[in-house]
């Protein structure tokens, strides 16, 4: 499907220490991003969302389009790159996150430790 672009569609989350991102890119499945992070209360959390269908980008660029009442003239990659200015596609790539167990981010907090 394409590399992960973290421009579009990359988050920050508020945590006492960013550890790591993970970036998996199948050849016919959406990419995912992966964050595990330490939080303030000392648990660990792996934070993730997941790179939207092309199909649901360009209904987000017609929208944006039509909402910002733009010539029908524009370029489409002119209406792309204003989309992406304007955020539009992180809302197509919400971020879920589970809690990690101890055996599960032990090599994480080795690697930082």
């Amino acid at each position: 499907m394409g590399a992960y672009d973290a421009e579009l569609y990359g988050f920050e989350v508020e945590s006492r220490q960013h550890l790591m991102d993970l970036f998996i890119e199948p050849s016919f499945a959406p990419a995912i991003c992966l964050q595990f992070h330490e939080m303030s209360d000392g648990s660990y959390r792996a934070f993730y969302n997941y790179q939207p269908a092309g199909k649901d980008e360009v209904e987000a660029v017609k929208a944006y389009a039509h909402e910002q009442k733009m010539d029908p003239s524009t370029k489409v990659n002119v209406a792309y790159n204003l989309a992406a200015s304007a955020g539009v596609f992180r809302k197509l790539a919400p971020i879920s996150y589970y809690n990690l167990e101890d055996g599960r981010y032990r090599i994480i907090q080795e690697k930082y430790e």
